[in-house]
């Protein structure tokens, strides 16, 4: 019986032989199983099932020189795989360089961690990278401990590390092959077809969320670890994360009181910032973690929450985590945030007195009216703005109060 991949793959061949049929001629005859075998007996890990049907269906593109344009690139615009053998040469030269991980993993401080639970395997390319070390492309993560083998791939735009990421091969293929057929590679336009290709996405890869808790539960703060995951955190919003999450939050505040404490940010991940372009808070962790913590609605996260609301070396490190951080505590409405978002309310600069003004309005506790009828006198117009509103919002729990304040 043929299987689920190999019928995928079939899928996206019958789009290439009809919409561009140059590149099919350098794709190579599949192998045998026991070929396969004998190519990766060398190999110190067991591959999965897909390699084989995959290098069943065709042993990779042919690559002919340095000029790699339009070299049987048949998944997504620009990806096309390698040869078995060539697959395997990589993989063993590297292992042997005890250079494998490092090269692969350079954005990981704690890369170790990585090696330990995945062995990588580079089976795509693009046209661009093919020609240099081959591990800023697209790699199956063997997981040593689970049934999990994510493909993840990296490119550059523009200076920043872009990741894609799929489930397995078998997610990406039908994945790929669901988008061809509904033109979102014909004519490839940046963002027009996103929509679309977000929801086909969704509904072949929602397997990455357990790769997202097992980096999450056994990794401390990361902000390598957080791009590699942060697209699963927010489309999926698997509340089993959140007692990590929370964990996570406490040790970078922690962390920020250390003398000499840096973290940098680094690589995007192109599925969120392609959704909308200004979600730049989400990629650092110091403001990334409580928004995403108040869009999970978890309300054990409102003690750490208010820590980093009040964290003065926190804010001093990232003030926008100040923002988010009373976003998130107005998003839980839990009312021991009240106080604590009346203090920013009357002490803090006006970006955070407009978003705890917004919080108080979504807690509606009624102790936040005196201080949102103080903040009707700011001498920023949008904290004046905010303000009348939360305090409509308080009106309609408590009807009685109308006619105290001074509208």
């Amino acid at each position: 019986m043929t299987s689920q991949l190999t019928n995928a793959l079939n899928r996206i061949l019958d789009w290439i032989e009809q919409h561009r049929s140059y590149y099919v001629k350098y794709l190579q005859p599949g192998l045998s199983k026991d070929e396969i075998d004998n190519l990766v007996k060398d190999l110190p890990f067991q591959l999965p099932l897909e390699i084989y049907d995959l290098y069943q269906w065709r042993n990779g593109a042919l690559h002919e020189g340095e000029n790699l344009y339009d070299k049987g690139l048949i998944f997504k615009p620009a990806w096309s795989f390698r040869p078995l053998q060539e697959v395997v040469k990589i993989c063993l030269e590297n292992i042997n360089k005890q250079k494998h991980l490092k090269n692969h993993l350079m954005y990981f401080s704690d890369w170790k961690f990585y090696g330990e639970k995945f062995d990588i395997l580079p089976i795509f390319y693009t046209i661009r990278y093919y020609d240099i070390d081959c591990y800023r492309s697209g790699n199956l993560w063997i997981s040593k401990e689970k049934d999990l083998n994510p493909v993840i791939f990296n490119d550059f735009e523009e200076g920043e590390n872009i990741l894609e990421k799929y489930s397995s091969i078998t997610s990406m293929m039908l994945t790929i092959a669901e988008c061809y057929e509904n033109g979102i590679y014909n004519k490839y336009i940046f963002g027009k077809y996103y929509e679309l290709e977000n929801k086909i996405w969704r509904k072949y890869n929602s397997k990455l969320r357990e790769f997202a808790l097992q980096i999450i539960q056994e990794q401390s703060f990361s902000q390598s670890a957080w791009i590699y995951t942060i697209y699963e955190l927010i489309e999926f919003k698997d509340l089993r994360n959140c007692q990590f999450l929370i964990q996570w939050l406490t040790d970078l505040i922690n962390a920020y009181k250390k003398p000499n404490f840096i973290i940098n940010c680094i690589g995007i991940d192109s599925k969120i910032y392609r959704k909308n372009l200004n979600n730049f808070d989400y990629f650092q962790l110091e403001t990334g973690l409580p928004k995403i913590l108040g869009e999970m609605g978890d309300v054990r996260a409102v003690p750490i929450l208010i820590t980093a609301l009040q964290d003065n070396t926190f804010f001093q490190n990232n003030p926008f985590s100040r923002i988010c951080a009373a976003k998130a505590l107005g998003q839980l409405k839990d009312k021991r945030a009240t106080d604590p978002l009346i203090e920013v309310l009357r002490n803090d600069w006006e970006e955070a007195r407009k978003i705890s003004a917004w919080a108080l309005g979504e807690i509606k506790a009624l102790s936040g009216a005196e201080p949102l009828i103080e903040a009707l006198q700011d001498d920023n117009k949008e904290v004046r703005k905010m303000a009348r509103e939360a305090l409509f919002q308080i009106i309609s729990n408590f009807p009685k109060v109308e006619n105290l304040i001074p509208f």
